[in-house]
């Protein structure tokens, strides 16, 4: 990764972080080149450090007015996350309480105790997988956490409606995929 800081002689660093443009070639940073301007690697407390000026310009882009553009796909994804995490919550409760119930009549069968609880404790994984999925969705809306907000589509792909459910959910892993640059 190659970086290149510029700066007119006369201005200290502070300001050419705060007033220069900069942009992306080919995964390579670099600041754009102005008439007069000179190329100077940033100066930190530390002495030279690219990997700390970048890190600075990172952590500091908000103080400079700088903002991300905000497009559809987070929140798209978000919404169809939340659904389809809602449908496979809806599926799993509904198959606890019907497990319940048949667990609680298998007590005409003999030699079997502890089934109802064993049927009704079944669907719980479906139903954590299910609260995954809401809370990554709400981060995805927020554009948060991009890490849960994937791992909250992937979880409402596991455990949903199936086809409806399943094509939320892969559409909401492509859009969190596609929108990975917009979360903080």
């Amino acid at each position: 990764m190659v970086a290149l800081v510029t700066a007119d002689a006369e201005e200290d660093d502070e300001r050419c972080l705060a007033t220069a443009k900069w942009g992306v070639v080919n995964t390579t940073l670099v600041y754009s080149m102005r008439a007069g301007m000179t190329a100077r690697p940033f100066v930190g407390p530390r002495g030279i450090d690219t990997k700390q000026f970048w890190l600075y310009r990172i952590r500091n882009n908000r103080k400079e007015g700088y903002r991300m553009e905000k497009t559809w796909k987070p929140t798209a994804a978000g919404i169809l996350t939340i659904i389809a995490g809602f449908l496979g919550l809806l599926i799993g409760l509904a198959l606890a309480v019907g497990l319940g119930i048949m667990g609680s009549l298998a007590w005409v069968i003999p030699g079997f105790p502890g089934v109802a609880s064993f049927l009704a404790l079944l669907p719980v994984p479906g139903i954590i997988l299910s609260i995954v999925a809401i809370i990554g969705g709400i981060y995805a809306i927020r554009r948060r956490v991009w890490g849960l907000a994937l791992a909250g589509a992937i979880c409402a792909l596991l455990f949903t409606v199936p086809f409806l459910g399943w094509i939320l959910a892969i559409l909401a892993i492509i859009f969190v995929s596609l929108g990975k640059r917009e979360f903080s």
